[in-house]
């Protein structure tokens, strides 16, 4: 399994893990990769600081839920 861009990875992830029931469907990894996209390749775009009040917990709890399915062997 390989892909050589974030968008594979993301359909990668959700292929394997999101219609597999493994995580629950989230829009945070869609919409943090979205922005993203958005800052790197249109000019004059920023994320502010409510953006990022609102997403991060979000991000956190995410990767959080990715680390422990991971270490703990499944």
């Amino acid at each position: 399994m390989g892909t050589s861009k974030h968008t594979g990875a993301i359909s990668m992830f959700d292929k394997e893990f999101i219609k597999t029931n493994v995580f629950d469907k989230s829009k945070v990894l869609h919409r943090v990769f979205e922005l993203r996209q958005k800052c790197d390749y249109m000019e004059y775009t920023y994320i502010d600081d409510k953006d990022v009040e609102e997403l991060l917990p979000q991000v956190e709890n995410f990767i959080d839920s990715v680390k422990n399915y991971f270490w703990s062997g499944r």
